[in-house]
């Protein structure tokens, strides 16, 4: 639910930096209309990355090898540090594109690849 509720204020904010451009710039575009990626993770922020609190079945994370303890560093190259930072780019990536990611396990670097 707590996730659902930070997705929800995300997409509220996103509506409101376009209305904002809007009337500021007079720019209309539409970033919040891009479809959502759903990571297949609950994670928690910690200092050194996103830790990986659940990882869900026949998602994105289950895929690529997360689970639960493990602490997500790259994503597709870009460092993350929020909750936010995965669904952001996973959501501009094609369908079928191969995505790394890199991880800690037992303070060993993991790494993995899957398709999107």
């Amino acid at each position: 639910m707590k996730a659902s509720l930070k997705s929800f204020t995300i997409g509220g904010d996103q509506i409101i930096a376009d209305l904002l451009l809007c009337l500021d710039r007079g720019v209309l575009v539409a970033r919040h209309s891009m479809p959502w990626a759903f990571a297949g993770f609950n994670a928690k922020e910690v200092g050194t990355g996103l830790e990986i609190t659940a990882a869900f079945p026949d998602c994105f994370a289950e895929k690529v090898g997360l689970h639960e303890g493990y602490l997500l560093l790259p994503l597709h190259g870009a460092l993350v540090f929020t909750r936010q930072g995965p669904q952001g780019m996973l959501r501009v990536l094609e369908q079928g594109r191969e995505v790394e990611a890199t991880w800690v396990r037992r303070r060993e670097l993991q790494p993995g690849i899957t398709p999107l």
